[in-house]
């Protein structure tokens, strides 16, 4: 198969000769791994999908990255500095929404320690990459999806909370909705955008034709959005063979499913460890 310089694929054969054939028994650990033999295309941001990608050789499998969306940043997401102390919560509803606010403050030499509010974070990955900053995470829900982190919030956001949202432009809006019904002030922070990648178009078509995939995965709305996109765009089929549709929780999944894609799998835990876990119990079945 044919690859890009931008795809990564992993798994080729490797032939040995010699005295060293004897200790087969002992170097085919991958052989014995439950994702043995199984291709999975990732298609979320090239940055995020290094984590992802190791994981599934670990499990014996080989990815194949295809990059379907990049992010970003807005021009002017029309943040007042000054107004930052006053923010009662700071909510996060991505990995993605820490790393461009803080790289806002950043270059506008913002100190860190401005943030007088609360912490909210979606996710343990998103409060991870919080915590890289050494800010420490009050919520996280029990199901990472906003409308569990909404249910956990309106015991602590009376009316008259001042709550900061930074996200991605064009984000779903349970949280702010939800929040502002119940009389809390919600300024919703649009900080980065996701647009499709136009260089995984310039080879996705030979790649199409040739792969020979076993799972494809989506882990936002936005990815299967600018996945489909992009195949429309080639005119060819966005599932490659007789794969698998691996996405990593019910809203993700509705979205292909309204793009016409089948759905065979959705992660229980709405995280890559949760995704790569699903994947593998259906690989054993």
């Amino acid at each position: 198969m044919k690859t890009s310089p931008g795809m990564l694929s992993v798994g080729l054969p490797l032939f040995v000769v010699g005295n060293v054939v004897t200790l087969r028994e002992k170097l085919m650990w991958r052989e014995k791994q439950p994702l043995f033999g199984k291709r999975i295309l990732i298609t979320r941001p090239r940055h995020q999908a290094r984590e992802l990608a190791q994981e599934i050789i670990l499990q014996g499998g080989e990815p194949l990255c295809l990059p379907a969306i990049e992010l970003e940043a807005t021009a002017d997401c029309g943040l007042d500095f000054s107004q930052l102390p006053t923010y009662d919560w700071l909510i996060f509803t991505s990995a993605n929404g820490v790393f461009f606010f803080l790289e806002q403050l950043r270059a506008n030499k913002i100190d860190v320690r401005c943030l007088r509010g609360k912490l909210a974070a979606i996710g343990p990955a998103t409060a991870a990459s919080l915590e890289q900053y050494g800010l420490n995470v009050d919520i996280i829900p029990k199901k990472y999806q906003a409308e569990s982190l909404l249910e956990e919030l309106k015991h602590l956001t009376p009316p008259g909370t001042k709550v900061l949202i930074p996200r991605a432009q064009g984000a779903r809006d349970v949280l702010p909705e939800g929040l502002t019904a119940q009389g809390v002030q919600v300024d919703i922070l649009p900080l980065y955008r996701a647009v499709p990648a136009l260089k995984s178009r310039e080879w996705m078509a030979g790649f199409m034709k040739d792969a020979s995939v076993d799972y494809l995965t989506f882990t936002s709305s936005s990815t299967v959005r600018s996945y489909v996109s992009l195949c429309n765009s080639e005119k060819i089929s966005p599932l490659p063979g007789e794969c698998r549709v691996a996405c990593i929780g019910p809203v993700t999944a509705a979205t292909a499913r309204e793009l016409g894609l089948p759905v065979h799998i959705v992660a229980r835990e709405f995280t890559g460890a949760g995704l790569l876990a699903a994947i593998i119990d259906d690989a054993k079945r």
